[in-house]
């Protein structure tokens, strides 16, 4: 309803493919094809328009998963018109460094906040490509799925640390130093700081924190010199604890 009230044509609307997990790993190409289709269509019909500005794989993989077939779906509606872009939804950096490869990933989304040390040795590989073709990184997860801003040590312990006292207390202090209203607000000022970042998602459950997130991204970002100090003093968290589906469920 939102781009037939006046958004349509001003919004761009990036959207992801399905994860295609009914379709059989031996699937002919027609069908493989239709399960393809029938996920653009279906977000077409769902957003009511009659194309797609940026379409991303849900999984890296899947540019090569079915004999790469499902890329070539994507290319072949690019092709028609039905996609503008492509993209892909990554999840470590060993994922990015597979879709960096590719000139036809113009965006990329991955999971990033100011405590993830696990992307800093491809950062400038990111920053090379950029220079050279279009490539659009978004990052999601800034407030690793609402546990940094979380004072609640059953949050920590669930996410693997035995220990959040010395981490929720760098976090707060960094806030402080870096004149900011929340953790919330130091987590995304640092993110929307970094040159590499292109855009933040972020989630919202009502019209109150839409307006909270909008009122955080009208903040300036931090500076060289906050970036750098966060970087060079931050606490070093497990794998297990930057990536979520490693949590104690």
């Amino acid at each position: 309803w939102s781009l037939r009230d006046g958004w349509e044509g001003r919004a761009k609307i990036i959207t992801k493919l399905s994860l295609l997990q009914e379709c059989p790993q031996d699937a002919p190409v027609s069908v493989l094809n239709a399960f393809v289709d029938a996920s653009i269509y279906k977000s077409c019909s769902a957003l009511g328009v009659q194309k797609i500005d940026v379409l991303m794989l849900h999984r890296s993989s899947h540019l090569f998963n079915w004999n790469g077939g499902v890329w070539q779906r994507l290319l072949d509606h690019k092709s028609s018109g039905i996609i503008g872009e492509l993209g892909a939804s990554v999840q470590n950096p060993e994922e990015l460094a597979v879709t960096l490869s590719n000139p036809a990933i113009q965006y990329i989304q991955l999971p990033f906040n100011l405590l993830d040390w696990r992307w800093d040795s491809i950062i400038p590989e990111i920053l090379s490509i950029k220079a050279k073709r279009k490539l659009i990184i978004h990052v999601r997860s800034a407030l690793l799925q609402g546990l940094l801003p979380s004072l609640d040590d059953s949050h920590w312990l669930c996410a693997n640390v035995d220990q959040p006292a010395p981490i929720k207390d760098w976090l707060l202090n960094q806030a402080s130093i870096c004149q900011r209203a929340s953790v919330t607000d130091l987590c995304l000022s640092y993110v929307n700081a970094l040159k590499w970042v292109d855009g933040i998602a972020i989630g919202m459950e009502n019209m109150t924190q839409l307006i909270e997130n909008t009122n955080y991204f009208n903040h300036q970002p931090l500076n060289e010199s906050q970036v750098a100090k966060i970087q060079n003093s931050r606490p070093k968290l497990k794998e297990d604890t930057l990536n979520p589906a490693l949590w104690v469920k």
